[in-house]
């Protein structure tokens, strides 16, 4: 009997169907082109060949495979169903494998029929479900590789800025000020390059023409401005203007000595001095223009040992000297300052060399006949009980002075002046030295100066030759309104100075000194005839003369230890008269 093969024919698909699935399909053109991209010769097309027949796929192979879609015009023969199977598995009709010619196919697609799976034929509402499904798992797959990519940032620590105190802004305002004025600022970020030249070339004319003016301002500032002898701040004598020689230019010490003129007369110095001194106070220095600021109210300078050859050049002058004038009694006292006798209460860690260690060197190459005199014992022993140096001041106080002259009258077997036959007298209790003002900020609180005065009140003659006075003391008390109270010993340094005592003994003295000695003259005066008074800073004359003329039977050299470290007018001792 045979089977009559029906057509089949495809149902219509609802207009609302369509429009749902044009929408769908425009949404994703990409889906649809890879569906309909697909070789010739596969699937869905029938196998030409006679009694060919297909074996019948699984189920598993059967619901694996998709549809996909093909051109909506080309008409393609369905499979037939058949109605009378009983089984759930339906066997492949096989198909002719005669070829086709190739059509050029419209760019018109749309979905093919579905092919009927376990017997039920697929609808176009599953088909719009599926490409509704695959577009909805292709946007969540959009949003988890999107959430993937946004990992979690980790939070920046924000760091709290620490409030800027007045130094620190004031240091930032000074460099940006210098930045601007040396460098003329970052100007590649405002200015181009052509217009930076510019800037440039008048930046450093003007900067050249400017400098050139200060320096001609200062100059004749310099010649208009009266010169001074005498540094009260710093202790010294200023450099005077040297008078010109070829010899002295040729081998540049016109030069040296006229820069050092130039610096040392420099107009209103002292201000700047106390300017630099407030800014180097502000920043927290304990050592200000040589001056250390000190434990109880003490300012103290320094001190940093000569190489040992100038100290041996110096001490070699000394012991020609002793030598020279082997009759002479010659005793030497280098006092040491109040940085080596209270050192304790220095800054911590301040770079002070030993004066202790100074002094032994120059009691080791002095000369055998040469009593040496070393104070640094007798100091100590009595260093908390009296006040032996001035707190403002650099020099030693009366009671230093006293100390010291007892050590000295024990040394040559004198017999010194008794405490009890002075009175001690305050002069002034407003004493501010010379180490308040070299510091430049005046820092400290003033000291208390007092007097030995004799009670018997030895009569006495005092000349000086630098200005022709005779007076019947040794104190000046209108210095003691001046800058400087110190000067109230015998008004000052003279460069000769002749004592006369009413003392019953031929000894006479040639004290050759530094400003140490005006302080211990009213005890020494006590064991001497005659007292002659020798500053080689400023003398000019010679020892020889000094000697001869007044029958010197004693001779004390009397320094301080900075004065004798850093001061060479020592080695003018042995200069011969120009006549010899």
């Amino acid at each position: 009997m045979s089977k009559k093969r029906k057509k089949y024919v495809e149902p219509e698909m609802p207009d609302s169907l369509k429009k749902l699935l044009d929408l769908d399909v425009e949404s994703d053109p990409s889906y649809i082109r890879k569906a309909t991209k697909k070789p010739a010769g596969t699937a869905n097309r029938p196998n030409n060949k006679a009694g060919s027949k297909k074996k019948p796929n699984s189920k598993k192979q059967q619901s694996s495979k998709k549809q996909r879609p093909s051109s909506s015009k080309t008409k393609k023969k369905q499979q037939p169903i058949n109605t009378k199977a009983k089984s759930s598995k339906k066997p492949s009709q096989a198909r002719p494998t005669q070829a086709r010619p190739s059509q050029a196919r419209p760019s018109q697609t749309r979905p093919t029929q579905a092919r009927p799976v376990n017997g039920k034929q697929r609808t176009y509402g599953s088909r719009l479900e599926q490409t509704q499904r695959i577009s909805k798992d292709k946007i969540e797959n959009a949003q988890r590789k999107q959430v993937q990519k946004k990992k979690p940032q980790k939070k920046k620590k924000v760091r709290k800025r620490k409030s800027a105190n007045f130094l620190q802004i004031i240091i930032y305002s000074i460099t940006l000020f210098f930045n601007f004025i040396f460098r003329g600022g970052d100007k590649k970020k405002y200015v181009k390059e052509e217009r930076k030249r510019v800037l440039d070339y008048r930046f450093y004319r003007n900067l050249t023409i400017v400098s050139m003016l200060v320096i001609v301002v200062m100059t004749v500032a310099v010649m208009a401005t009266p010169s001074q002898k005498v540094s009260v701040a710093e202790n010294r004598e200023l450099q005077q203007k040297p008078k010109f020689s070829m010899s002295k230019f040729v081998d540049g010490s016109y030069s040296k000595d006229y820069a050092k003129y130039m610096s040392d007369q420099f107009p209103k110095r002292s201000s700047f001095i106390k300017t630099k001194a407030n800014m180097d106070m502000m920043f927290g220095k304990k050592e200000i223009n040589g001056v250390y600021v000190c434990k109880d109210g003490y300012l103290m300078e320094g001190f940093k040992k000569a190489d040992q050859e100038t100290t041996k050049e110096k001490m070699d002058a000394v012991n020609t000297f002793v030598t020279s004038n082997p009759k002479l009694k010659t005793s030497m006292m280098i006092v040491p300052n109040k940085v080596e006798i209270y050192n304790n209460l220095l800054p911590a860690n301040a770079p002070v060399d030993s004066q202790a260690e100074y002094l032994k060197e120059l009691s080791a190459m002095a000369d055998n006949k040469i009593r040496f005199i070393n104070l640094i014992d007798d100091f100590n022993k009595v260093k908390n009980s009296e006040q032996l140096y001035f707190k403002t001041d650099h020099h030693w106080t009366s009671d230093g002075a006293y100390t010291a002259y007892l050590s000295y009258c024990k040394k040559l077997g004198m017999e010194p002046a008794s405490e009890s036959t002075f009175t001690k007298t305050l002069a002034t209790d407003k004493f501010y030295g010379s180490l308040y003002y070299k510091n430049g900020a005046q820092i400290g609180s003033p000291d208390d100066l007092y007097l030995y005065v004799q009670e018997a009140n030895n009569p006495l003659i005092t000349k000086y030759y630098d200005t022709k006075k005779k007076v019947p003391t040794l104190y000046d008390p209108s210095k003691l309104e001046g800058r400087d109270p110190y000067e109230v010993f015998t008004g000052g340094n003279h460069t000769q100075i002749k004592i006369r005592t009413n003392v019953d003994t031929d000894k006479k003295l040639l004290l050759v000194k530094d400003s140490y000695a005006n302080s211990m003259l009213p005890f020494l005066v006590n064991n001497y005839a005659e007292i002659n008074v020798i500053d080689l800073r400023y003398y000019t004359g010679t020892m020889e003369e000094v000697i001869n003329n007044n029958d010197i039977t004693d001779v004390l050299l009397l320094y301080n230890v900075n004065t004798f470290n850093t001061d060479a007018s020592i080695l003018s001792i042995n200069s011969k008269s120009k006549t010899s």
